[in-house]
């Protein structure tokens, strides 16, 4: 039996393995003949679709192929999900379906989206949300992932509007730190010192 002859299920499975660890190998599967073209939109497919290579930091705009990420993250690819998110809230503007994409893989442990979608929540004054999933980063991932995330991030900073800068700088303005940040364990650092730092860190960027 010949790979062609193999029923659609098994043929699905294997260019969701070849997906998953190469979008190249995907395309190049997706191009070498009509049955894989159509598996490729398969939902077990695009869940598991690798697309780190495909779309590389730092994001500065709209991919011209963004259309395979809607499609990833309408079955739950959660890099799908954050790259949607992060186009929505910074560059397409449908900014409440960008922060819902942001949250949801946030929520599914994606770094960046965690990243962006804490620094969202404290430019929208929810300090306390904000600062739960800075810290979350901080505390799960370490001090080199929270740098590479902003980093990453760093083109996408850029895109904030004058309005939004201001409101990151008022609120530096308005926080109270004390000395809490140099001595003692991470984990008794206040969110005040904690939002203070991370936001002189993002629009440092700018």
């Amino acid at each position: 039996m010949s790979l062609p002859d193999l029923p659609d299920d098994v043929l699905a499975i294997i260019l969701g393995k070849v997906g998953e660890s190469s979008y190249e190998d995907y395309a190049g599967c997706m191009l070498s003949c009509k049955t894989f073209q159509r598996l490729s939109k398969y939902p077990e497919v695009l869940q598991k679709l690798d697309l780190t290579k495909a779309f590389p930091p730092p994001w500065e705009r709209i991919p011209n192929a963004s259309n395979i990420l809607y499609e990833c993250a309408q079955f739950r690819n959660v890099h799908a999900i954050f790259l949607c998110g992060l186009i929505d809230y910074y560059f397409a503007k449908p900014r409440i379906t960008g922060i819902n994409h942001l949250k949801s893989a946030a929520d599914a442990g994606h770094c960046e989206a965690m990243y962006l979608y804490g620094m969202a929540l404290i430019n929208e004054k929810q300090l306390a949300e904000g600062a739960k999933y800075i810290k979350m980063l901080w505390t799960k991932r370490g001090f080199e992932a929270v740098w590479q995330c902003l980093e990453n991030c760093s083109r996408v900073v850029q895109e904030m509007s004058i309005r939004e800068y201001r409101g990151y700088e008022m609120l530096v303005s308005q926080i109270e730190v004390g000395d809490e940040g140099v001595v003692g364990q991470f984990e008794e650092v206040g969110d005040e010192w904690l939002i203070y730092n991370e936001i002189l860190c993002f629009i440092d960027y700018i």
